[in-house]
């Protein structure tokens, strides 16, 4: 199916897929604007000029505002508010003496019984909790007791067992803010990492590279540690401060995409810039940027180990940072010792300043492989004062500040720290990409542990799935799939799916749920694709078009309840799609079979094309009778001599039948003019894709999710399940 549109409607960030890419081209949309792809679909699809921006912008704030209120209501609640919006502070509930009243096991009457019975009675007040006089002392009648704790709910009761957990028996799960993980990992860490080579060397021989703190393994693991609790930390301020959200929307990459991480990113840079006392020399104010900086070398670091030990598999984006940064490194000549004369050198020759610009890969390395003229620019960038003037270095400016008694009386140490600095900034995006991809590990983390005891679980486990449920879009669905409790329930014993509205059966009027603007529904229905050969049965092949590809289920109910017994005996492929066995043999063994023609080897290299050039290569190797590597290859059972007994490995094609959901856009009766309809549409089947409605409306299916029914036994086939 295509799910690319419901993808872009929330938002997500992942990498679009070759199928996805393949289809934007095709519609020629611009992949980075959605008003682009929607645009480009739709007038593919109705071929007439129509205001596009307008029905995309009426969609997209109806989108807004609808999905506003299903992510900050919750219908399980008397009030409609989410848990996490509520303060959730119960007060104590012993108010009066009568409360300390003990009764009997029965709750009723005071407590009569004898002694001897050993039976312990209750308090009035359930809170109150009578303790086993032969550990606690007291006696049955006169117990010890405690005062069980009060249960808070909503953001206190997140607040509290942030810190703890609430399962009392090993192995549990560890509370949201817990280090324990973190303080083994250092353990981990320094018992598999290894020294840098280069601290064996004299240092005088060698320079530290960025990315690269040249100190023992201890330190490094250290360092990760850290880093992995800095992350935590704000990761979990400002949980807390969405709590309200988090507590209605499951806290996971499948519902939140990098906004979320790239929001505390942006606050992590904005805090620690402000972090630290100002230490001044000169007119240099030294700011902690420099905590900034050094802490997004350090969490590159911490990932490069990670990558290192094979713990990850770097995603694409990821990995071309992680590129980047070795060409830096690759390219950094450090601070030589003749830097400091070359700089007033420079400084003294006159020449035209360079300028602080915008720099391609190519150019961030040329300049890194120029130690005098990147340590002018770092002392230019280190001076400048203001957060702003940083973030904003590379404008084009040029380098004038630098005078030649600067060069003198700056240390060839801090140099050697300015040009890190500077070229951690260089590569600051690559650094961010990196770092986003740590707190997306951190992220998935809080995902399993933040609910973790916590009575009250989030309304929406999966918003995609829950989508389809939303009474905001779907007022005639009931669908309950990727609604939290859903899944609990699932697990202990099962439970209703609900249901959405079958697609419809005739063509007179447009589904709708609204006569007046472009709207969305959601549809199941059922596609069947019936075989045609002289063995498919009249009653098939005569069926009318409303049990042909796109129907009802309701009509495939009928269809299969009028004809089960002409059906039974059969299997799906005998009468509907192309499903066939598939093999695998090695290829001589084909060819030892006789299967050497032309038309054979073409036949292998359409059921294998990823392997046409090693069957080619074979082909023309057999017939000269040269050697050629034998290897494995998939066919039918048209490469297979009579008689044969080999058992199949799979199967070709497809059943013919198929269930699914379907998201289509609504364009109510009046939208367009049914007179400019061009006639491939209008002869297009409503059963397949887009279809204009008697009426005058307009559908068109943009999200489509199908699963093919396997080849089993027809008449045991229950497209309901």
């Amino acid at each position: 199916g295509n799910s690319l549109s419901l993808s872009l409607s929330f938002g997500s960030n992942k990498d679009l897929t070759k199928s996805e890419e393949e289809f934007l081209l095709d519609i020629n949309a611009d992949p980075m604007s959605r008003e682009s792809i929607f645009k480009s679909f739709i007038k593919r699809e109705l071929s007439q000029e129509l205001d596009y921006s307008k029905i995309y912008s009426e969609l997209s704030n109806d989108f807004f505002e609808k999905t506003m209120i299903e992510v900050t209501t919750d219908d399980r609640a008397l009030d409609g508010v989410p848990i996490g919006f509520k303060f959730g502070y119960v007060s104590d509930p012993i108010t009066s003496r009568d409360d300390y009243d003990y009764l009997n096991p029965d709750g009723i009457n005071l407590y009569d019984l004898d002694e001897s019975e050993k039976t312990l009675g209750v308090f009035r007040n359930k809170s109150l909790i009578p303790l086993d006089p032969r550990l606690y002392g007291g006696t049955y009648s006169s117990p010890a007791f405690t005062i069980d704790q009060r249960k808070f709910f909503g953001w206190l009761e997140f607040a509290t067992k942030a810190f703890e957990s609430v399962e009392g028996c090993d192995p549990k799960n560890e509370p949201m803010f817990s280090m324990s993980d973190v303080k083994e990992r250092v353990k981990f860490l320094e018992n598999n990492l290894k020294n840098y080579a280069q601290l064996e060397t004299d240092p005088e021989c060698t320079y530290e590279k960025p990315f690269k703190l040249l100190v023992d393994k201890k330190m490094r693991s250290n360092i990760d540690g850290v880093v992995r609790t800095t992350i935590r930390t704000y990761l979990g301020e400002y949980f807390l401060m969405g709590i309200g959200a988090f507590s209605n929307v499951q806290l996971s990459s499948e519902n939140y995409d990098d906004s979320f991480t790239s929001y505390v990113i942006k606050k992590m840079k904005s805090e620690m810039y402000e972090l630290g006392d100002l230490v001044s020399l000169r007119r240099v104010s030294l700011k902690q940027e420099k905590y900034w900086y050094t802490f997004l070398e350090q969490a590159v670091q911490s990932y490069n180990e990670m990558v290192r030990l094979k713990e990850v598999v770097p995603p694409p984006s990821v990995s071309a940072a992680l590129t980047n940064i070795r060409y830096a490194q690759a390219a950094y000549r450090g601070v030589p010792k003749n830097t400091k004369y070359l700089i007033q050198k420079l400084i003294n020759n006159g020449d035209e300043p360079f300028k602080r610009k915008n720099m391609t890969l190519d150019e961030k390395l040329e300049l890194l492989s120029r130690p005098a003229r990147m340590s002018l620019l770092a002392m230019d960038f280190r001076i400048r004062e203001s957060q702003d003037e940083k973030d904003n270095f590379f404008n084009g400016e040029k380098v004038k500040d630098i005078t030649v008694f600067d060069a003198k009386i700056v240390s060839t140490k801090k140099l050697k720290f300015f040009t890190k600095i500077l070229t951690i900034k260089m590569f600051e995006n690559d650094c961010e990409i990196i770092m986003r991809e740590l707190l997306s590990h951190e992220f998935e983390r809080f995902s399993k542990t933040a609910f973790s005891g916590i009575r009250s679980k989030p309304k929406i486990n999966d918003i995609k799935k829950a989508f389809f449920g939303f009474k905001s879009f779907f007022p005639e669905s009931s669908s309950r799939i990727g609604l939290g409790d859903y899944y609990i329930e699932k697990q202990l014993s099962g439970t209703d799916t609900g249901d959405v509205p079958d697609v419809t059966p005739t063509n007179n009027l447009t589904p709708s749920t609204s006569l007046t603007k472009p709207h969305f529904i959601v549809e199941k229905y059922a596609r069947l694709e019936p075989k045609i050969s002289n063995s498919t049965p009249s009653f098939i092949l005569n069926t009318s078009d409303r049990i042909r590809g796109v129907c009802s289920l309701a009509d495939l109910e009928q269809f299969l309840t009028i004809h089960s017994e002409a059906l039974k005996e059969n299997k799906i492929s005998d009468f509907y799609g192309d499903l066939e066995f598939s093999y695998d043999s090695n290829i001589k063994e084909i060819f030892d079979n006789g299967f050497t023609s032309q038309s054979s080897i073409d036949l292998l290299i359409e059921l294998n094309p990823e392997l046409e050039e090693e069957i080619r290569k074979a082909g023309i190797a057999n017939s000269s009778r040269f050697k050629f590597d034998n290897f494995l290859v998939r066919h039918n059972d048209k490469l297979l001599p009579l008689g044969h007994n080999k058992m199949p490995s799979g199967t070709f094609g497809s059943s013919g039948i198929k269930y699914g959901l379907r998201l289509c856009l609504v364009l109510p009766p009046g939208t367009i003019n049914p007179d400019m309809v061009t006639s491939d549409v209008r002869s297009k089947s409503r059963f397949e894709k887009s279809y204009l409605y008697d009426d005058g409306g307009f559908v068109v299916p943009i999200c489509v999710e199908e699963i093919s029914v396997v080849d089993t036994n027809f008449y045991n086939f229950n497209p309901f399940v």
